[in-house]
């Protein structure tokens, strides 16, 4: 494979029927985002998470902006993508063997961005456990709690909030 990294990019899928590359679907959602928490009825929900972790207004919307844009860094991954090996750059990552062996059906992209946003949280930020999974679990709720629970469960959790 010899492509820069540019032309990669635009080819890791976001949506496959019809296809829509991976990182103008992230573009695309946290855009979307900030238009929510800057110009409707959302407005308040930065208002509000700005009080509870202490952070001005602008950086949480920027930070939540940042977070709902990674939603899916989870699709990033090679057991994600070659859910998709019809894909010209699925094929060429094989051709590479550039992919992992393993069952797609059990990888959950959602999973992995909790993952990666908790540690990024931590690591990065320098959040403590509770907020970082809080925000981490709302981002993974974007399809369905993992576990197959309601996405409105992640938020109830007591714990997390505190």
């Amino acid at each position: 494979m010899d492509k820069n990294i540019d032309s990669i990019v635009l080819q890791l899928w976001g949506k496959s029927s019809p296809y829509h590359p991976l990182i103008c679907h992230m573009l695309d959602v946290g855009c979307m985002m900030e238009a929510l928490l800057k110009e409707s009825v959302f407005s308040h929900v930065s208002t509000k998470l700005s009080a509870l972790f202490n952070i001005d207004q602008k950086e949480i919307i920027d930070l939540i902006v940042f977070l709902t844009s990674e939603h899916d860094i989870g699709k990033c991954h090679p057991l994600f993508l070659q859910k998709q090996m019809d894909l010209p750059i699925v094929q060429e990552l094989d051709a590479d063997q550039k992919l992992q062996p393993g069952d797609t059906r059990g990888y959950r992209h959602e999973e992995f961005a909790l993952l990666w946003n908790c540690n990024l949280l931590k690591d990065k930020f320098r959040w403590v456990m509770s907020p970082a999974r809080l925000l981490g679990q709302i981002m993974a709720a974007h399809h369905q709690h993992p576990k197959g629970t309601d996405a409105h469960d992640c938020i109830d959790k007591t714990e997390w909030w505190n």
